[in-house]
């Protein structure tokens, strides 16, 4: 029983010598790397892009918030025509100012409809772009 014992806290000691490799199997997941916030626009400069981008012709309303999924949301009366041209001119008026960043959207939305639907920006929205690659997304 002694000789149990022993065998048993010198393995005990053994193992904590020695560093344990750890396997990952296939259904654990690896560890989320940390990873960096982006820059914060500055706040004068997007404030002045608002004023901008609202003396457009089209535009009725911008709305910008960097706390969103789509940051700059543009408010338009929907006439039936594709706003994509809208959406990347206003990507490169952003650009233009340094407020693009790899996460920035812009959305054209149907001012009317938000404004009669409870502010449901999804169900008024006419697309969306990411102003860092073109990428866009319908409705």
């Amino acid at each position: 029983m002694i000789r149990s014992l022993i065998l048993i806290s010198l393995l005990a000691v053994a193992s904590c010598q020695q560093p344990q490799q750890q396997l990952q199997t296939a259904d654990e997941t690896p560890p989320v790397e940390s990873t960096p916030l982006p820059p914060v626009v500055d706040a004068a400069a997007a404030r002045e892009a608002v004023k901008e981008l609202e003396s457009w012709d089209a535009v009725i309303e911008v709305l910008h918030d960097e706390s969103r999924v789509v940051q700059w949301e543009i408010g338009v009366k929907d006439d039936g025509t594709m706003r994509y041209g809208l959406a990347e001119s206003v990507c490169m008026e952003l650009m233009d100012r340094g407020l693009s960043q790899s996460r920035t959207w812009v959305r054209i939305i149907d001012r009317p409809a938000l404004m009669s639907n409870g502010g449901d920006f999804q169900a008024a929205s006419l697309g969306r772009v990411r102003c860092s690659d073109g990428t866009w997304m319908d409705p």
